[in-house]
Formats: structure tokens, sequence, C-alpha cells
């Protein structure tokens, strides 16, 4: 995958979680999403703010209101973008400790859609956690 086969996954990851659950990264019918400017670089729309937000940034970043725990999913979703390195997993996507509140329904078809972006490990996890809300069910 190249860095605009990448951007484009993660806005669909994006895309797909502001329309779940309680629909993080949602604002009056705008969504997130992240860009990349002429020199390369990742930015992050906020959709109520509607500011860019650049994402390299350490520490909190002004403009933005999905708190920490987004903030996180947002950098690892800007480092796939950026490198293609696989650091997302389904905890980071909502699971453990169901710190995002959403139902396991509307995580499945989030994980579904990231899974290109999970490594070798986050991929058994995902199997492994699968088969066990499938034992529990």
């Amino acid at each position: 995958m190249n860095k605009q086969e990448r951007l484009e996954l993660a806005n669909q990851v994006i895309a797909e979680i502001a329309k779940r659950g309680r629909k993080f990264f949602e604002h009056e019918g705008r969504i997130a999403r992240l860009e990349i400017d002429k020199r390369g670089r990742i930015w992050y729309f906020n959709p109520q703010s509607q500011k860019r937000i650049y994402t390299h940034y350490e520490g909190e970043w002004r403009n933005f209101n999905g708190g920490w725990t987004l903030q996180q999913v947002v950098c690892r979703l800007r480092n796939f973008v950026r490198d293609g390195h696989c650091k997302i997993n389904i905890y980071w996507l909502g699971f453990a400790p169901r710190t995002w509140g959403y139902p396991v329904e509307d995580l499945l078809p989030i994980w579904q859609l990231a899974k290109p972006m999970f490594s070798d490990l986050a991929l058994q996890q995902l199997e492994e956690t699968l088969a066990q809300l499938q034992k529990g069910a």
C-alpha cells in the first residue's frame, strides 16, 4: 500500500467509527479525517472546531475535542499513514476495557475494515477475541 492508499483506509476507519456507537469523530454531520499537505505532513481535520490540527505535536492538541484516548487513536492512524507501521489493534479500536462504550456489534465492522493495519500479533489477538465472543454468544 502506498501513502495515499493508507490515508484512504485510515479515513474509512475514522468514518466507520463516526457512524457507530457514540459517533466519535462526528459532529453535526461532519466527519473527521486525516489530510496530507503538499510537504507530506499529516493533519487531522476536527469536525467540531472545523480546524486542521498538526498531528505531530506532543501533548494536548489545541482545538482537539476527542480526549486523550481518541488522540492516541489518531496518532496510530497517522503513523500507519506515514510509514505503514502496524501498531493498531482492537484494543486501541474501542475494545479493552470497553473504553469507548461501543457494543461489540458496532466494533466488529470497524475491526474488519482496519484489519490491513494490524500486525500479525494483532490479527492473532483479533481471531482469539472473536472466538471468545462467539463462545460467549
